[in-house]
Parts: C-alpha cells; structure tokens; sequence
C-alpha cells in the first residue's frame, strides 16, 4: 500500500515517462521540496524509484492504482434536450462538431483504459456508429430505461463498477487531463 505521497511521486514519473530531478517532481505532483525530497529517499530505498526515473518495481506498486475500465450510462431519452433528442440519443449529440460522448471515450482510450462498456437504452442501435472508431466497446442494454433513471442502468452494468470510471455518457469534457491511469484509493 502506498502513501498518497508516494503515489503522486511514482504517477508524476510514470506520465514523465522520463527521469525527473526533485524540484520537476515537486512541481509536477504539486509537493514541496522538503516533501518530495523525504518521498524519493523513503521510495529510493524501496527500489520504486532509481535515479530520478520509476523502476519496474516501482510500476508493479502502482498496478493496484490503475483504472481498469469505465462504464457510460448512455440509456437515457434526454428530455431537457428535446427536440435534438427525438432522433438522437443525448450523448450522440454533436456540439461543435464532435458527439458529447467522444470527448469522454477519447479520454478514457488516450490513458490506455481498454476495456469500456456503454449502458443504452433509447435509440440503442445509434450508439453503433462508435465502433468504427472504438472497437473495444462492449453495449450493455438496459431493457428498463424507460421506467427507471441511471440506477437502473448501474445495475444492469453492476458486473464491471468495480476499478472502473463510471460517467454519465452525456457530459462534455472539457478537461481531459481528468481522466487518469491511475486513481488513489485508501483503505
């Protein structure tokens, strides 16, 4: 188990993907110097870090960290939206020219989460289009969207929330730095 600290020190290197000197961690993890010169020393003896770069040992300690894959609740009719939405489902609307749903799934692929599951409902087969630019979604259909909110579509997706991103399909990302790799959890 690792401290927030240590996980913050060990991320900030794994994205550098490159040796960082002490001051670009303390930055980069947002930890003063004395902070980050303590982390390294405690992870250095550790063997996570060695010469300022993420060891093997030091990626294995994350693996518990990392976010296996996400689930969109996309089943909705999107009434608030209406009449975009009488042809369309909510997360498949385009603004600016891109589907809502895209700026979360090209978050979630640019991280290296493959594993991804779309809960739909309303106009199911439109989510379809997806595929050709995102081959490893899975659809799960929810059959009672119609008469229940998202928790029903949680349920019928229960099976895959565990380490998972769980969205709402239809909410624009603007900050795709959001969506990491890795999440810390606490016992």
């Amino acid at each position: 188990m690792l401290t927030e600290k240590e996980f913050d020190v060990l991320t900030a290197l794994e994205a550098a993907k490159r040796p960082l000197s002490q001051r670009a961690l303390a930055s980069g993890a947002n930890i003063s110097l004395g902070m980050i010169n303590k982390t390294v020393s405690e992870l250095t003896a550790k063997g996570l870090i060695a010469d300022g770069a993420i060891t093997e040992a030091g990626l294995a300690a994350l693996e518990p960290y990392r976010v296996k894959r996400a689930v969109f609740l996309a089943a909705g009719f999107g009434t608030r939206l209406v009449p975009i939405t009488l042809n369309t489902p909510k997360p498949l609307v385009r603004v600016k020219g891109k589907r809502i749903i895209d700026s979360l799934l090209d978050a979630i692929t640019a991280v290296g989460i493959e594993e991804i599951y779309v809960v739909r409902g309303y106009l199911a087969d439109q989510f379809n289009q997806l595929l050709p630019k995102y081959p490893n979604i899975v659809f799960i259909d929810n059959p009672l969207y119609m008469e229940a909110n998202n928790i029903s579509s949680a349920l019928v997706a229960r099976h895959f929330l565990e380490s998972a991103y769980i969205c709402e399909a239809d909410l624009l990302l603007y900050n795709p730095a959001l969506i990491t790799k890795y999440q810390y959890r606490s016992n």
